[in-house]
């Protein structure tokens, strides 16, 4: 392979290696981000508090 040929397959296998990190890293985001709106969404159990408050209300 010549030269010229050799750098243009690293510099493709360091342009999509960073990408696939890049996709890796916002999927967990995503994830992180889906978990806690879907947990300030989840009613909580007014017994959960011992006092029959919510957080809000303390």
């Amino acid at each position: 392979m010549s030269t010229d040929l050799m750098f243009v397959l690293a510099v493709a296998v360091i342009t999509w290696g960073g990408v696939f990190f890049y996709l890796l890293r916002l999927e967990r985001l995503a994830r992180n981000l889906e978990q806690q709106v879907g947990d300030d969404l989840t009613p909580r159990p007014a017994s959960r508090h011992g006092k029959g408050e919510s957080e809000d209300q303390q």
